[in-house]
C-alpha cells in the first residue's frame, strides 16, 4: 500500500524529558517518508539528529521576575518543585509557571506552525499551549503521553492509604494559602485558552487520539477513556550511541555488573546525593552516576568504583546486560526504559508522575521505593542489598520485560498516527 506523505508536526519545549518519545516517534515517520517538522528551542536542535526531521525555531519572547530566560524559568521551576516536600505547594508552583508562560507560548508557536499548514500536531502535554495552537490553525492533534492522568481513566488512580488521616487533614489545613493560589492560576489559565479559543479539557481528551506509551500490565488496567491507544514503551532502536570511554569501561565491569544512577535533568539532588553516595560505596557493583558536573567531586571523593558522567544515554545503557540496578527519580522516560530492558528499580521518587511509576514498580516486584526527602545511607544500604542479592527481582523485571517487547511500540505508534491521518484527509 503507498504511504500518502503528510505534512506531520511536533511541539515541545526543550527539555530532555518532553522530547524524548516524540523524536523516537518523529524519526519513524520520517523514515516513512512524511515531511516532519519539530518546533522546539534552539537547545533541542542536535537532540533530533535526524536528516529527516525539520527544526522548527520556537522561542518564545519571555522573560521572567528576575531577568531568566523561557527555558531557565521552566527548569528552575521544576528544580525547586522537586525541592519542595508539601504536595499542595508543588501544584500550586506548577499551575503558576503553566500560566505565567501559557499566552507568550501560544502565540510564538502559532506564529511558527501556521505557515507550515500541518495535516498534524503531536504534542506531550494535554494544558500546555500545543493542543491549542493545533485548533487555532485548523489540524488534527494528538496527544502523546506515557503517564496517563486520572482524567482518562475510568477508575482513578489507587493511593496509598494515608497511616494517618488526622495528620493529612493537618497538612491540608495549613496548605489552604497554596491550594487558593492553584485555584486563582488554574482560573487564569482557563481564561487565557478560552479568549484564544482553545477547548475544555474535557473536549480536548475527548476529541483527540492519545498514544498511550505505557501498557495495561504496567498500569495495572485497562480501562481509559475511548480515545486512548496503548502503544507500549518508544524504545530508541537501534539505541543512541554510547561514548566509546563510557562503553569500554562498561564492558570491563562485567564480571560483577553496574549500577545505574541518574535523575534526569530537573531534579535537584541536596543530602539525598551523600546519602546515595554513602549507601552504594559497598554495594558489590561498580557504579556510573549522570550527574551536573558541579556535583561530580562529591561522588568521586567516596569511592574510586564510581565513574561519573554528565550525560550517558540512558536507554543505551540500560540496555546493556551488565546493568544490575538502576537508581532513578522514576520519572516516566526512566521508569518505563528500566521496565522495557528488565532492570530492577530503587526509585526515589519526587513529585507527579514518578510517585506513580515508583508505587508501581514496587507492586509489580520489579523495584523498591525509598521517600527521598528522609533518606539515609542505612536505608539506601539495606534496599541495594535487597535488590541485587534477591534473584525475584530481577526475575519479577524479565517477565514484565518480555511483554513489553510485544507491545507494538514506536512502529505500532506510527501506523495509529497514518490511520488517524487517512480519517482526517
Amino acid at each position: 500500500m503507498t504511504r500518502r506523505r503528510s505534512r506531520i508536526a511536533f511541539a515541545s519545549y526543550a527539555l530532555r524529558g518532553h522530547m524524548a518519545i516524540g523524536i523516537v516517534l518523529a524519526r519513524e515517520l520520517a523514515d516513512r517518508g512524511h515531511s516532519v517538522f519539530f518546533a522546539t528551542q534552539e537547545e533541542g536542535r542536535s537532540w533530533l539528529a535526524h536528516p529527516g526531521i525539520r527544526h522548527v525555531p520556537w522561542e518564545p519572547d519571555w522573560l521572567g521576575r528576575h531577568g531568566e530566560s523561557f527555558l531557565e524559568h521552566l527548569r528552575s521551576v521544576r528544580g525547586a518543585m522537586s525541592e519542595e516536600r508539601n504536595e499542595y505547594r508543588r501544584l500550586a508552583m506548577s499551575a503558576r509557571a503553566a500560566a505565567d508562560v501559557y499566552a507568550t507560548a501560544f502565540e510564538s508557536l502559532k506564529t511558527v506552525l501556521a505557515p507550515i499548514a500541518p495535516d498534524v500536531l503531536i504534542v506531550p502535554e494535554p494544558l500546555g499551549p500545543g493542543p491549542d495552537v493545533g485548533h487555532a490553525v485548523g489540524c488534527t492533534v494528538i496527544l502523546l503521553a506515557q503517564f496517563l492522568p486520572t482524567a482518562v481513566r475510568l477508575n482513578p488512580i489507587a493511593t496509598p492509604r494515608q497511616p494517618r488521616e488526622r495528620s493529612r487533614r493537618w497538612r491540608r489545613l495549613v496548605s489552604i494559602p497554596w491550594i487558593l493560589r492553584r485555584k486563582r492560576a488554574e482560573r487564569r489559565l482557563r481564561r487565557a485558552r478560552r479568549a484564544r479559543g482553545g477547548p475544555s479539557q474535557t473536549e480536548l481528551l475527548r476529541r483527540a487520539m492519545i498514544l498511550g506509551c505505557t501498557d495495561a500490565a504496567i498500569e495495572g488496567t485497562d480501562a481509559f477513556i475511548s480515545s486512548v491507544r496503548l502503544v507500549g514503551p518508544l524504545i530508541p532502536d537501534p539505541p543512541a550511541p554510547v561514548p566509546e570511554p563510557t562503553l569500554r569501561w562498561i564492558a570491563a565491569q562485567a564480571p560483577k555488573g553496574i549500577v545505574l544512577a541518574a535523575f534526569g535533568t530537573l531534579v535537584r539532588l541536596d543530602r539525598q546525593l551523600e546519602a546515595l553516595a554513602d549507601g552504594l560505596v559497598d554495594c558489590g557493583a561498580s557504579v556510573l552516576w549522570a550527574l551536573p558536573e558541579r556535583q561530580h567531586g562529591l561522588v568521586r571523593s567516596r569511592s574510586a568504583p564510581f565513574r561519573v558522567e554528565s550525560f550517558v544515554p540512558q536507554a543505551a545503557v540500560l540496555s546493556r546486560d551488565e546493568v544490575r540496578l538502576f537508581v532513578t527519580h522514576a520519572g516516566s522516560n526512566s521508569a518505563l526504559e528500566a521496565m522495557y530492558w528488565g532492570r530492577p528499580m530503587l526509585a526515589l521518587p519526587f513529585m507527579f508522575d514518578q510517585h506513580h511509576y515508583a508505587r508501581r514498580a514496587a507492586e509489580l516486584s520489579v523495584g523498591l521505593q525509598l521517600e527521598p526527602h528522609a533518606l539515609t545511607s542505612r536505608d539506601v544500604r539495606a534496599a541495594v542489598r535487597r535488590l541485587l542479592g534477591e534473584p525475584g527481582f530481577a526475575d519479577a523485571g524479565r517477565r514484565l520485560a518480555g511483554r513489553l517487547r510485544r507491545t507494538p511500540g514506536v512502529h505500532g505508534a506510527a501506523n495509529l498516527v497514518e490511520a488517524e491521518l487517512a480519517r482526517h484527509p
